[in-house]
């Protein structure tokens, strides 16, 4: 196993463990993605075709958390039994599984191929990318105040400063979508293309950073910023 799967691995592990303990990945809620940069063996028998060309992932290897997994298991010692690596074709169009990891990918891999296409391309800095479901940001998009991004904007600018060094372009807003359908997918790409986290209605949130703890950052201020509102909103 190479050093940077290795890193990967203990990096999805830690990230999984928190998530799991600030309750963000109930049942099997949430999932994880990295793209890596070496290459690993793949077995060309077991081949994926998609509906859609990734072009900027062509001869491309990520790892993403697996499909059914739990948190609290990713968290556990044994992390690579619950994540999936897949290595995409030359031409994007499908992907292979990497020997010993060949588990089916998480139900919303697309959202996360089509992330990874995005930032390979514009920022390829940006190889991380994130979804749970916490609590509070869920809690916020039930009320009819927020159903817009500029509406939880406004909230989450004036409650912290540190906004402005977090998330400087702000926070999307994805509304209601069948989890890991192709229209969900297609509305979160469209709000990251210009910021780093988005919030889903009724559902969670997904965010991208240059690892996973960046990513689990923008999650973490947003909800914290969130939570401060709402006992703010008790008090009143």
């Amino acid at each position: 196993m190479s050093n940077e799967l290795e890193r990967a691995l203990e990096d999805i592990k830690e990230t999984a463990e928190l998530i799991h303990g600030h309750g963000w990945g109930e049942a099997t809620a949430g999932n994880l993605s990295v793209r890596l940069q070496g290459k690993i063996a793949f077995d060309k028998s077991k081949f994926s075709e998609l509906s859609d060309r990734y072009e900027n992932l062509a001869g491309k290897t990520l790892i993403i958390t697996s499909s059914g997994s739990r948190m609290r298991q990713i968290a556990s010692k044994n992390t690579e039994e619950y994540c999936s690596i897949i290595t995409m074709n030359d031409n994007g169009t499908g992907y292979f599984k990497v020997n010993n990891f060949e588990k089916d990918p998480s139900s919303e891999t697309i959202a996360h191929l089509m992330l990874h296409n995005e930032y390979e391309k514009k920022n390829p800095e940006i190889k991380a990318v994130l979804h749970c479901h916490p609590d509070q940001i869920i809690t916020l998009l039930h009320l009819t105040t927020f159903k817009t991004k500029e509406a939880i904007n406004k909230m989450l600018f004036s409650i912290h400063t540190e906004a402005q060094l977090i998330i400087p372009d702000g926070a999307g807003f994805v509304g209601l979508k069948k989890p890991g359908s192709y229209e969900l997918a297609s509305a979160i790409l469209n709000e990251l293309k210009k910021r780093e986290i988005a919030l889903i209605e009724k559902h969670g949130c997904i965010s991208v950073g240059k690892d996973l703890n960046d990513a689990l950052d923008k999650v973490e201020f947003v909800n914290k910023a969130v939570k401060i509102y709402l006992e703010i909103k008790k008090l009143r």
